[in-house]
């Protein structure tokens, strides 16, 4: 099962945004942003529904329920994910 930290690299990087760029856009620390993607970190649904919004992704695709990611342009792409 692919972790909320992995999806949420997976979804910046598809997005294009540095991980200073989406801290800055999702309102937390470049530091934090670091820590989730590292796993340190659980991040709030607060904090998930932010980063979903500045990078396009669907909510589902961050918390590692679905398989289907919304990517800039509206365009859709599979990304295997596992299930909760």
């Amino acid at each position: 099962m692919d972790s909320i930290g992995r999806n949420v690299k997976t979804a910046r990087i598809e997005a294009g945004l540095t991980q200073a760029r989406l801290a800055d856009k999702a309102e937390i620390s470049r530091s934090y942003l670091a820590g989730v993607e590292q796993e340190r970190y659980n991040p709030s649904v607060k904090t998930l529904i932010a980063i979903a919004k500045a990078t396009c992704t669907d909510l589902n695709f961050l918390a590692g329920m679905t398989e289907k990611q919304v990517r800039k342009g509206g365009k859709t792409s599979k990304v295997r994910t596992g299930r909760i």
